[in-house]
C-alpha cells in the first residue's frame, strides 16, 4: 500500500494486484488512519499531491494559455461573433483601393485568422 497527500488529506493507494488499484481518502478516527499513523511512526512519509513533472507540465500549461489568451486580445479576436467577422472582413475589403492594399487587407484577415485557429 503507498499513500498520497490530497488537497483533503491522505489518500491510500490499495495494489489489487491485477494491474488496477484502489483509492481510499483516510481521515482521523476512521478505518485505516491507524495504519497509516502507524506506518508514519515506522519513519514513512506519504507521497507529495502532486510530482514535480506535474507541477512542472501545469506551469507550462498554465503558461500556454496566458500566451493563446495575449494572441487573441491583440488580434482583436477574443470575443467576436461570425456577425462582427463578416463586417470586419468587409470593411477591411471596402478600404482596400488598389491591389496593394487589397493584397495586405488578405494578409491581415489571414493573420488574424491563424491566430484564432491555432488558439
Amino acid at each position: 500500500m503507498r499513500y498520497k497527500q490530497t488537497a483533503t488529506g491522505i489518500q491510500a493507494i490499495i495494489d489489487n494486484g491485477d494491474g488496477t488499484f484502489t483509492y481510499k481518502g483516510l481521515r482521523e478516527n476512521f478505518d485505516g488512519w491507524e495504519e497509516y499513523q502507524a506506518w508514519v511512526a515506522q519513519g514513512n512519509t506519504p507521497e507529495p499531491q502532486f510530482t514535480q513533472e506535474e507541477l512542472d507540465d501545469t506551469a507550462a500549461e498554465e503558461q500556454r494559455i496566458t500566451e493563446i489568451e495575449i494572441k487573441k486580445e491583440a488580434s482583436g479576436l477574443k470575443r467576436i461573433t461570425v456577425a462582427q467577422a463578416h463586417q470586419y472582413i468587409d470593411r477591411k475589403f471596402d478600404e482596400a483601393n488598389n491591389a496593394a492594399q487589397l493584397k495586405e487587407a488578405i494578409r491581415e484577415i489571414l493573420k488574424k485568422m491563424v491566430v484564432h485557429i491555432i488558439n
